[in-house]
């Protein structure tokens, strides 16, 4: 299934623009993303952009107010292909097999391209309607992905919510774990899927249990 998707082109230093012909927002996120790449994300400076683009850093708040701003880009770029990827990866399927090609789709992405992934992980710091968009188009993978379970409305994001921590959470321990022995862990990731299914179909309504506060009577 995963070796038919389509993944974005990997993020590269050649690929990044050279000279300051030309630039704008998406060179500049171009640049960002090449210098994550790897995944580590203290790469991304306002020193480390400008030299990329050849040109002075304070050039770079003719695109961006601030460096948090490019981060926040590049997040919203970088949830948006995995958007993307997972959409396609659903495509067709449901239950317990939409479930898993959501969760391979984003395994193979963020192999792929680490630091994007972790990047779409932490999500944009601050609120704008371009991230709020881009966190609900993702979410809404997630309900969809979760639709033949016929959950209830209130119970659906709630469940999508701990579908998302369980995915996010045993990857992130993944690409951090240089010791791990990789059959063991694709079955312990498919060990997760069997829980995240077997949840799905034992989902009940949640209905809180109010408290009861004993009063001590003379």
């Amino acid at each position: 299934m995963i070796e038919t998707l389509t993944f974005p082109e990997p993020y590269k230093l050649d690929r990044a623009p050279a000279g300051r012909p030309g630039v704008n927002r998406e060179r500049i996120l171009d640049c960002a993303a090449a210098l994550v790449a790897g995944g580590d994300l203290s790469a991304l400076t306002c020193a480390a952009l400008a030299r990329m683009l050849r040109i002075r850093p304070p050039s770079l708040y003719r695109h961006f107010d601030s460096l948090e701003k490019v981060r926040d880009g590049l997040a919203i770029r970088a949830l948006t292909e995995l958007t993307d990827l997972s959409r396609a990866a659903i495509s067709g399927r449901a239950g317990r097999c939409a479930v898993e090609a959501l969760a391979d789709a984003q395994r193979v992405y963020a192999h792929a391209h680490p630091g994007m992934y972790e990047v779409a992980v932490r999500g944009p710091t601050g609120f704008s309607v371009e991230s709020a968009k881009a966190m609900q188009a993702y979410q809404a993978v997630e309900l969809a992905a979760l639709r033949a379970y016929g959950l209830p409305n209130d119970e659906a994001p709630r469940l999508a919510r701990c579908l998302r921590a369980s995915i996010w959470g045993f990857i992130s321990i993944e690409l951090r774990d240089p010791w791990a022995k990789p059959l063991e862990v694709d079955e312990g990731f498919d060990r997760l899927i069997d829980l995240l299914d077997a949840g799905a179909r034992a989902a009940e309504v949640f209905q809180p249990v109010g408290l009861k506060l004993a009063v001590r009577t003379p």
